[in-house]
């Protein structure tokens, strides 16, 4: 195929450097509608569709100017053209949860009904579940699959992402307040990636908001489950890191493992306590997370959070010096 190297005595990669410069000019002064047309337009192009590293790069372009311009609908357009051809790469997906956390409207972005439907395809059709040749039938049924399905080993690349695909889906769910079957996928995802602190504490989050629906069917059974997995969030999340081992390969899409802050975990345990009312573990974590030096920069959160609850306590005396002390500049 002969494709063109230059175009009025300028080289193709010449003309894309300054169209992608160019949209986000056209964002930094406010017509975000003509840059997002001047994209549509560079992808449709033949002479560029055909680069793969062009296409990546005007996609993720995209997603930042989606981003920049909070115009979420983009931002979710270019995301799904990387994930649908990339799809067991696991970092598109992070970089798709991490691109809508801006707002309510990024959050009904991310909770749509056509996010739901391009997910739940990715999960049907590109990782619809295969046996392991080392699999036990435990982590069959822990997985959801079928018994009678052929037995083939899936390569490592999806082996990696299929965990965080099941948890953003999971994460869709619970935004659309469909937190069963949401801890159901992060059920898939945990019995693929047992030690992930993240996934410890949205599983636990999902049991409490669960426990706390009309419609629970063991309201004290979700909230021991929920309480079960924040154990078990704080347990990693403290752990000391594990030395890594001399000449060990680095994975690149592998996630690693971060450690949160005590600060952090204090804070997150208050919150849950929080949600179901118990107002004395609540006042006793917010506090603890208060005098924990570790991640001052949440002590905020804690502050504000603690004062609510002094102040539907009838103790206002008490929220005022909260309010003092931490909310005031």
């Amino acid at each position: 195929m002969i494709q063109a190297n230059s175009y009025l005595g300028y080289a193709m990669d010449d003309w894309f450097e300054m169209l992608m410069r160019y949209c986000v000019a056209l964002v930094k002064g406010y017509q975000s509608d003509r840059a997002f047309s001047v994209l549509h337009d560079v992808a449709d192009a033949n002479v560029f569709w055909h680069d793969k590293a062009k296409m990546i790069r005007m996609h993720v372009v995209g997603m930042a100017l989606g981003v920049a311009a909070a115009r979420p609908e983009h931002t979710t357009t270019h995301a799904r053209w990387l994930i649908t051809h990339y799809p067991y790469h696991s970092n598109v997906y992070r970089l798709y949860a991490a691109s809508l956390c801006g707002g309510a409207r990024d959050r009904l972005a991310f909770a749509s009904s056509n996010c739901q439907k391009f997910f739940k395809r990715m999960l049907q059709h590109r990782f619809a579940g295969a046996l392991r040749k080392s699999m036990t039938p435990a982590e069959v049924e822990a997985l959801g699959l079928h018994p009678g399905l052929t037995v083939q080993d899936e390569t490592e690349a999806v082996w990696t992402a299929k965990p965080v695909l099941l948890t953003v889906y999971g994460h869709i769910l619970s935004c659309a307040a469909s937190y069963l079957p949401a801890a159901v996928h992060y059920l898939r995802a945990y019995a693929l990636a047992p030690d992930d602190a993240m996934l410890n504490l949205t599983l636990g989050v999902a049991y409490l908001h669960r426990a706390m629906q009309r419609k629970s069917d063991n309201r004290h059974q979700q909230v021991a489950q929920g309480i079960a997995f924040l154990l078990r969030y704080a347990e990693i999340s403290l752990a000391p890191p594990a030395p890594a081992a001399a000449g060990e390969p680095s994975d690149g899409d592998v996630a690693p493992v971060f450690r949160q802050p005590s600060t952090l975990v204090l804070y997150n345990f208050g919150r849950a306590f929080h949600q179901i009312g118990l107002v004395a573990l609540t006042t006793r974590y917010y506090r603890m997370a208060l005098g924990d030096k570790s991640a001052p920069q949440f002590h905020r959160e804690a502050a504000y959070n603690l004062a609510l609850v002094y102040t539907h306590s009838n103790a206002p005396r008490l929220a005022k010096q909260v309010m003092r002390e931490y909310l005031t500049f």
